[in-house]
Parts: C-alpha cells; sequence; structure tokens
C-alpha cells in the first residue's frame, strides 16, 4: 500500500494507517474510540428519535473529526521523523566528533544535540550525544540519551 492510500486510511478511520503502517501502540490508541464512536453512531441513528439522533450524531461526528486530526498529526509527526537528510547527519557527526575529540565539548556538546534533532531515530547519535554529554559533565542528560537509545536499539 502507498502511503498515500495509508494516510487518507488513517483520516477516514482515524487510528487504521498507523496501524497498518506498523505504529501499533498509537495507532490502536486512536482507533479503540474510532470503533466506539461507529457502534454508538449506528445505534443513535437506528434507536433515536430524529431530533435527539441528529443532535447525538452531530457531537459524534465531532468526536471524529478530532479523532482524525489526532490521527494526521501523529502521522505527518511519525512521517517527519523517518525522514533523515543523510549529507546533514554526517556533517553533524563529523562537527561532534571533531570537536568531542578536540576537547571543546561546549561545542561537542551542541552539534550532538543538533545531531539528535536531525536523526532522532538513530542509536547512534542518541549514543554520541551521551558520551559527549558524560564528558561534559551532563550526567542527567547522558542518562536520559543512554536510555533513548536502549529503547531505540530495542525496536
Amino acid at each position: 500500500m502507498t502511503p498515500r492510500f495509508l494516510a487518507l486510511l488513517n483520516l477516514g478511520l482515524p487510528g487504521a494507517g498507523l496501524v497498518v503502517r506498523g505504529h501499533l501502540g498509537t495507532g490502536i490508541l486512536l482507533l479503540v474510540p474510532t470503533i466506539l464512536v461507529m457502534a454508538v453512531m449506528g445505534l443513535a441513528a437506528g434507536l433515536l428519535a430524529a431530533p435527539l439522533a441528529s443532535t447525538v450524531l452531530g457531537v459524534l461526528a465531532g468526536l471524529w473529526v478530532v479523532l482524525a486530526l489526532i490521527a494526521g498529526a501523529l502521522w505527518w509527526r511519525q512521517d517527519r521523523r523517518e525522514r533523515l537528510d543523510p549529507v546533514a547527519v554526517r556533517a553533524l557527526h563529523r562537527e561532534a566528533v571533531a570537536a568531542w575529540l578536540a576537547d571543546r565539548l561546549p561545542e561537542a556538546l551542541t552539534a550532538a544535540r543538533s545531531l539528535v534533532v536531525a536523526a532522532p531515530e538513530e542509536p547512534g547519535a542518541w549514543e554520541l550525544l551521551s558520551r559527549i554529554a558524560g564528558d561534559a559533565g551532563e550526567p542527567a542528560l547522558a542518562r536520559r540519551a543512554t536510555r533513548r537509545a536502549i529503547a531505540i536499539e530495542a525496536r
């Protein structure tokens, strides 16, 4: 399935595109309320009187739109995180390592932070940040970066 089709599926049935794409946690968290809204919409349309049914359906349609917007925002966020600019990543990595080896720790820390922004799903970027932060005297940042690298590698 093409990414464009999955994005449309994700908006039409909030969470479904995320599940198909492999983001099970966020997809299921959206898909379950979506299915519940669909079930209540069906019950409201069949069992309630016309004026009350239209009010209930209007509220549920608003909830559906909110779920679709959340699904779209999560899709965009996941898509943005998966795109890397390899030239920029290599340049930032080179800059961070060169500054670290030259013992220019503030400069190395800044470059390493920029590297994890440019490549947030690369465990090597987080490991480098952890090492530089440890040498720069920021143990809390080093521990956080180490945990992030381990979490990414576990996926």
